[in-house]
């Protein structure tokens, strides 16, 4: 009997202690949460940099040293953007976060944040300079998360320098040539030198 009871408490207790670890598993499967690093109230923000990098100094986890560290220029394809550490309520619902600005690609200009809403729907950039941890990110399939990703476009293609002088200097010498020769007429003047400048340069 006694060797019964001793494998029945056995047993309880195996269990006992499965179920502890098991209660202290998050319910989220990405390895922040998982690994204890984020709290499951506590959201983690994803940017997908899309070949951007980041204006400002980023925060940056690294998982070898277990360390947190202050990175400039950060231009990797995806940055995680953690809760600050000893803060509880960091990233919780309710608090709002500051978007990071972007540095973008030669030849376009930084848009802002598209991120899918509660619905599922994509929220087109605009002035969206702060993001307001909602309760739909600990939903659903969210996991505990919520993903940006930079939208960039076409930069305006800046003129010419060389046409910028060029085109005041004809001007000007076009003015005085009419004031001369036109007796005033200034855009005589300027014909005639957009001429010799068009035999020239052509």
């Amino acid at each position: 009997m006694k060797k019964i009871l001793s494998v029945i408490l056995a047993v309880m207790m195996l269990f006992g202690a499965l179920s502890v670890g098991a209660s202290a598993a998050s319910i989220y499967p990405d390895q922040w949460h998982q690994s204890g690093l984020v709290a499951d109230n506590q959201a983690v923000l994803v940017f997908n940099l899309n070949g951007g990098t980041l204006k400002s100094t980023a925060i940056v986890y690294n998982s070898t040293t277990g360390q947190f560290e202050e990175v400039s220029g950060f231009n990797e394809a995806t940055y995680y953007m953690l809760p600050a550490q000893g803060n509880p309520t960091a990233h919780t619902v309710g608090t709002v976060i500051v978007l990071p600005d972007v540095i973008p690609p030669t030849g376009y200009s930084f848009a802002g944040w598209q991120y899918r809403d509660a619905d599922g729907l994509l929220q087109q950039p605009g002035a969206l300079a702060n993001f307001y941890i909602q309760d739909w990110i600990f939903t659903g399939n969210n996991y505990g998360k919520v993903e940006f990703t930079a939208v960039f476009t076409p930069a305006e293609a800046e003129e010419d320098t060389l046409a910028k002088v060029m085109s005041i200097l004809v001007k000007v010498f076009g003015a005085i040539i009419g004031i001369v020769l036109y007796g005033g007429d200034t855009e005589q003047g300027v014909a005639l030198m957009n001429k010799v400048l068009g035999g020239v340069m052509g």
